[in-house]
């Protein structure tokens, strides 16, 4: 799991970067860039998503599998 937070951590980061370049645009402007610099920002939101339900499905898992061992 440590991976997958260093990997979390570099996204997170990233999305920050985003964001502020997101607020150096002028919205009076219809930059083509600041599009692009939204998407980034919803797709690196949509992948920290992702990798919190995988996540919580793996720790829900593993704790399944941790009961029925005791059970034993």
């Amino acid at each position: 799991m440590k991976l997958v937070e260093e990997i979390v951590e570099e996204i997170e980061a990233t999305l920050e970067q985003e964001k502020r370049n997101l607020e150096a645009y002028d919205p009076m402007f219809n930059d083509p860039d600041m599009h692009n610099c939204e998407g980034w920002c919803e797709a690196l939101q949509y992948v920290l998503r992702q990798i919190a339900i995988v996540k919580k499905r793996d720790e829900h898992y593993l704790s399944y599998i941790s009961d029925s061992e005791k059970e034993k």
